[in-house]
């Protein structure tokens, strides 16, 4: 279980203002969008075998944030579009503009479609990795809306939200019919993931924990990691 806070320094490379992780299989290496002040972000590369840390890009990184991988290709949420990167090659292969500089998290189904939140309008995009095509899946209601991550399993995308008492709700992958999963009393959501076993993991900032959620989000959640600074987006390996 990956989870990013606060800035540190690792390895010589700098973590300013990480936001998102994902690990990229076929060259064993986690991958981590740095946000840093908007206009200086980067995306690192990190070896776990061999504990070393490397930029995989600076060129184009605008204040990256939500990444997903699919297809040998790395898409990264940024300031109002979405790039693409081949990961043998590191070459830019995908452009598309995308809302607003609100843009945030960013998750991908089976089918290459990649959603991504536009947390000052409430709208989800919905952008085909295929024909470029760009929609307003969901076209607002949403204000606040933050992580997401596609629970393929259940055909459905799931969200949380940067805001007191968040819910979680859940979008149907083929209609978008939405309903609310639970209700809590907590604020600041940031990121949701899932794990082998179905068990979902979200992050929260205004209690600076990690919780544990049963498959159902019936019962109270457990807390999994306390006393953190400012817990972001959060990652299951589910290749380990």
């Amino acid at each position: 279980l990956m989870l990013l806070a606060s800035c540190s320094l690792l390895s010589g490379q700098t973590l300013n203002r990480p936001e998102s992780i994902v690990y990229d299989a076929d060259h064993g290496r986690y991958l981590i969008s740095n946000y840093g002040n908007g206009s200086d972000g980067s995306i690192l590369a990190y070896d776990p075998n061999e504990d070393v840390y490397s930029n995989f890009d600076t060129a184009h990184s605008v204040g990256p944030k939500g990444l997903a991988i699919h297809n040998n290709v790395l898409y990264v949420s940024e300031s109002g579009f979405i790039n693409g990167f081949n990961l043998d090659t590191k070459q830019r292969v995908f452009n598309k503009v995308v809302g607003t500089a609100w843009i945030n998290d960013l998750t991908v189904d089976e089918d290459g479609n990649l959603y991504t939140g536009e947390s000052n309008t409430g709208i989800i995009h919905k952008v085909s990795t295929t024909t470029g095509q760009v929609e307003q899946w969901i076209t607002g209601g949403l204000e606040d809306v933050n992580g997401l991550l596609v629970d393929q399993q259940n055909n459905r995308l799931l969200a949380v939200f940067y805001k007191h008492n968040s819910p979680i709700m859940a979008f149907d992958l083929e209609t978008a019919e939405a309903s609310t999963l639970a209700e809590t009393n907590y604020s600041n959501f940031d990121g949701i993931t899932v794990d082998n076993c179905g068990k979902y993991y979200i992050s929260s900032q205004a209690e600076r924990k990690v919780f544990g959620f049963d498959s159902e989000f019936l019962n109270t959640p457990t807390i999994v990691v306390e006393d953190l600074l400012k817990p972001a987006d959060i990652f299951f390996n589910k290749e380990l």
